[in-house]
């Protein structure tokens, strides 16, 4: 099995095609069984599904836990295949249930589900903090004095970066200030404008005027938005670069890797490039595409990047937050004249910016650490640190190169599942009454996990969400017109996709019906 195999060609393989699924979307369950059982790698076992009464029945606050033990693999030096074949055989067993008692959970986008592990470790740190106190620091599995370095090096293989350009600190909003404090350094008479997106999620947005305040500029000078094309909510990509080689007023592109509405993926290899052609810093934030898709930040050449945990990578809500620099800063960022190493970059700092060997000798020389761990202000939260490792934990059994493919493989599937319940309602109210229109792209390569549909009539969209929703489906609603919905690689099947096809056509039908 090649990980750069298209996917609609593996799709036809088993059955799949665009008229099987269009012509059976109230009975695709054995098709999708057949293809759980062919693509085989699910982690599914290691998350907790939320059960299927818990969202019918409104019953949030018990919602309790499908008891579902998951094998262990083997994580000793020397056992690679043995792990391998383990974790394929508890995918294929898991692609082989009904699931019937688990809601189809397909809004990883927004927040991603909890590990198995994650209560575990986390129980695990409070009671050693009950039993040993302040000498948790360093005792134990996981001291917690270094706490970050478990963290650090597993993340880092999922950005695509060496482990010393990561630093788990903070949250993304914290890191995207603490981004521009070192980056973004406006001048009176040459750059000093920032490129985003004009739909960029709204917290970025007002730490982009923020920092243009700071520098005493007025945002809607300094601010430059990317405009989507109105009819398809994209981003024309190469407007975008074609204003990088030809605005010299531009000090900042710093864009969603991965949109946060539309799902459209930004080429940020070639972004990074033609940024750096025509002396514009490229800072990102990779909210929507960590975890998602293949990231290779340090080989891009990526000035500095920042993304949360409680998405694809499952960390809980208002879960730590994750910072990337690339290395080349590092040496530039340093004077090392001064007393010990000391940044000579403009930026922030705090003691847990301090070398870890010194840091404890409390003296008021900054001597600082390696890497990104430099841009860091304080010793990160455990209990949060904790749930991150959990989630990263899964991550480190598999590659996000074979995620891609099998994220591939179920969007492609929904795709399908789309255009068959849009061909449906046209040969019910006519090809002029279209329901909704999928505004994400359409080629794979410009796309995640992630579809979002848009609305004609908002107020159907709404009602459509609320209904499948009281079916135990659950996906986002964006008002006014808009539904998001994410087969996640790590923990969604074909299985899911085939309930959803069944529950979403037959209430679209029902709620459209004149």
């Amino acid at each position: 099995m090649s990980e750069d195999e298209d996917p609609s060609s593996w799709l036809v393989s088993y059955g799949a095609t665009a008229e099987v699924i269009a012509d059976n979307l109230s009975d695709l369950h054995q098709l999708a069984g057949k293809l759980d059982e062919a693509e085989g790698v699910c982690f599914r076992d290691a998350f907790c599904m939320p059960p299927l009464e818990a969202i019918t029945l409104g019953n949030h606050e018990t919602p309790g836990v499908i008891k579902n033990q998951r094998r262990s693999c083997p994580e000793e030096a020397g056992h690679e295949e043995e792990r391998r074949a383990s974790c394929a055989a508890d995918g294929e067993e898991q692609s082989r249930s009904n699931h019937k008692n688990e809601a189809v959970y397909l809004v990883g986008h927004s927040l991603g589900l909890q590990p198995r592990e994650t209560s575990t470790l986390v129980q695990a740190e409070l009671k050693k903090w009950a039993n040993v106190g302040v000498n948790g620091h360093f005792s134990g599995e996981f001291p917690w004095m270094p706490i970050d370095e478990f963290a650090n090096p597993l993340a880092a293989t999922v950005v695509g970066a060496k482990a010393e350009e990561v630093c788990m600190m903070n949250t993304l909003s914290v890191n995207l200030h603490l981004m521009f404090t070192t980056f973004y350094r406006p001048q009176a008479a040459g750059r000093y404008k920032i490129v985003y997106e004009e739909q960029a999620f709204p917290s970025d947005y007002f730490a982009f005027e923020s920092q243009a305040r700071l520098h005493d500029l007025d945002p809607s000078k300094a601010l430059l938005a990317l405009p989507p094309d109105p009819e398809t909510d994209v981003v024309d990509e190469e407007a975008l670069l074609e204003l990088l080689r030809t605005d010299e007023s531009i000090a900042v592109v710093c864009l969603g890797a991965l949109q946060y509405y539309s799902g459209q993926l930004f080429d940020v290899e070639r972004i990074t490039r033609v940024a750096h052609e025509n002396g514009v810093i490229a800072l990102f934030d990779l909210a929507h595409a960590v975890g998602n898709v293949p990231l290779k930040l340090h080989d891009w050449n990526v000035d500095a990047a920042c993304f949360c945990t409680y998405k694809y990578l499952n960390s809980g809500p208002g879960s730590i937050g994750g910072f990337f620099v690339h290395e080349r800063h590092f040496k530039e960022g340093y004077d090392e004249s001064g007393p010990g190493a000391v940044p000579s970059q403009k930026r922030l700092l705090g003691w847990w910016a301090h070398d870890k060997s010194t840091r404890f000798e409390m003296k008021h020389e900054l001597k600082a650490a390696t890497g990104a761990q430099a841009f860091s202000l304080s010793n990160p939260g455990v209990l949060l640190m904790m749930c991150a490792i959990a989630s990263l934990r899964v991550f480190d059994r598999t590659s996000m190169q074979r995620l891609r493919l099998r994220s591939e493989r179920l969007t492609l599937f929904l795709w399908r599942i789309l255009e068959g319940v849009l061909e449906q309602e046209s040969q019910k109210f006519g090809a002029s009454s279209k329901l909704f229109s999928i505004v994400t792209p359409a080629e794979r390569g410009k796309r995640g996990s992630m579809l979002t549909i848009k609305f004609a009539d908002g107020d159907l969209c709404r009602m459509v969400h609320a209904a499948i929703e009281k079916k135990g489906v659950v996906i986002d609603y964006r008002s006014p017109d808009a539904l998001r919905i994410t087969p996640v690689a790590l923990y969604n099947t074909f299985g899911d996709l085939a309930r959803f096809a069944e529950i979403f056509s037959e209430e679209l039908a029902e709620l459209a019906a004149p």
